[in-house]
Parts: C-alpha cells; sequence; structure tokens
C-alpha cells in the first residue's frame, strides 16, 4: 500500500514539473523586474507575465539556455515599441527593454529626441516626475509621451549627471538579422545605444514579449491596485 501511494505521488509531481517545463518554455514564463532602466513603465519588483510564442521559439525558450533548438521556429517580427525579454548570451542576465530598430533601420538621438529613419517621434511634454507620482533619486526629471509606428508610451529624462548617457549620439544601422534597443529611463539604462556593452541584439536571443504586470509587492502593501494585472498591446 505505501509502495503503491509513493509511486502516485511520484507520478503526480513528476506531471505537474512536465506541465510546468512545457508552460514556461512555450506559452508563459514569469518575470520580475529588478532595475529602473524602464521607469515609468515598469517599476522595480514588478512580476510580469512575458509570452514565449509571440516571436517564435529558440534555444533562449529552453529550459536553462540549453541548446535544444538551432536558429528561431515560428519566427514572427517584432513591432515598434514592444517591450521584450531577451538576453545577450546563453546563460546570461534576461534583460527588459523597448525595441525602437528593426532590420535595415537607421535610428539617432538627437538632442534627447529619437529619430528613426530621418523620421522624428512624436514628443509630448507630461509633466515633472513628482507632478506624475513617479519616485526618482534626482531632484527633477521630466516625463514625456513618445509616439512612433502607432505605439505611445511614456519616456523619462533626467536633469542630473547623465554624462554616461548621451543626449546626442551616431546614427546606428541596425544589421540584418538584429534589433534595437532602448529603455524607457532614457538617462539611466545600459542599452543598445552603447556598442560595446550591449549593441544589436540578433532576433534569435528574444524570449519573449511583455504582456502582463501580475502586480508589485511594494504597491500591495501599499494597498494600490492600480497597476495590478496591468496589460500592454
Amino acid at each position: 500500500m505505501n509502495k503503491y501511494f509513493n509511486l502516485k505521488i511520484v507520478r503526480e509531481i513528476f506531471v505537474v514539473l512536465f506541465v510546468v517545463v512545457i508552460v514556461r518554455s512555450f506559452i508563459f514564463e514569469p518575470y520580475r523586474i529588478p532595475t529602473g532602466s524602464m521607469i515609468p513603465t515598469l517599476m522595480i519588483g514588478d512580476f510580469l507575465f512575458v509570452s514565449k510564442y509571440t516571436y517564435g521559439y529558440n534555444r533562449f525558450s529552453m529550459p536553462f539556455d540549453l541548446p535544444l533548438i538551432n536558429g528561431t521556429y515560428f519566427y514572427k517580427q517584432p513591432q515598434y515599441g514592444d517591450i521584450i525579454v531577451f538576453k545577450k548570451e546563453p546563460g546570461g542576465v534576461a534583460l527588459v527593454k523597448r525595441l525602437i530598430g528593426l532590420p535595415g533601420d537607421e535610428v539617432r538621438i538627437i538632442e534627447g529626441r529619437l529619430y528613426i529613419n530621418g523620421q522624428r517621434a512624436e514628443r509630448d511634454y507630461v509633466g515633472s516626475c513628482k507632478e506624475n507620482e513617479i519616485k526618482m533619486e534626482e531632484q527633477f526629471c521630466e516625463v514625456f509621451l513618445e509616439k512612433f509606428a502607432e505605439k505611445s508610451y511614456q519616456t523619462i529624462s533626467s536633469s542630473g549627471d547623465t554624462s554616461d548617457f548621451p543626449n546626442t549620439t551616431a546614427t546606428y544601422k541596425v544589421p540584418a538579422g538584429h534589433v534595437f534597443f532602448l529603455g524607457d529611463n532614457r538617462d539611466h539604462s545600459a542599452d543598445s545605444r552603447f556598442i560595446n556593452d550591449m549593441g544589436f541584439i540578433p532576433v534569435t536571443n528574444l524570449i519573449g514579449k511583455v504582456q502582463i504586470v501580475f502586480f508589485n509587492l511594494k504597491d500591495l502593501m501599499s494597498l494600490d491596485f492600480t497597476r495590478v494585472f496591468k496589460r500592454f498591446k
């Protein structure tokens, strides 16, 4: 009786683990935001659900980045403005940024304004971070609503010492098979602007698209439920 009972428990545990692996590899994977590079869109401590099927399946879809897939199967090209989780290299840390440039695009920032293929993205002033209840370490920062290719999203510009994050850049030509990322917190995001650090990311390194902010423990502790189950297009 005990032997049968133990075998039943082992079988049930195996089934649960198998289902979890399948879901995480091919459908949804949870992810927690560790830094402030995507403020104000994503806050530190946000728990997300990332869809694994949106751009197809590759090595980074597999647990522990196991090299079970060569290239990408069922690939679908990402869209401008998508918030994407990806890795620079196998075994590396998963990162999250906003997709700005597709293969063949020319991306440049001039005096804080984003240009894609020579076209300047629309940008409307929203107000200061304080006015929008966004807590930042800087004494003063500004919030803008940036619009491009039918996508709109908020970005932040700081007034502090941001010498490591250039206000004006060279033109970045996105190679074939690669994409270009920026963080919404433009003056505090290590992203594709830094060619020697991150640079252009191969499309085979995309893990998935951020679909939902599940919750943020800090918000729940303060009884703020405004961002619970917040969805992204």
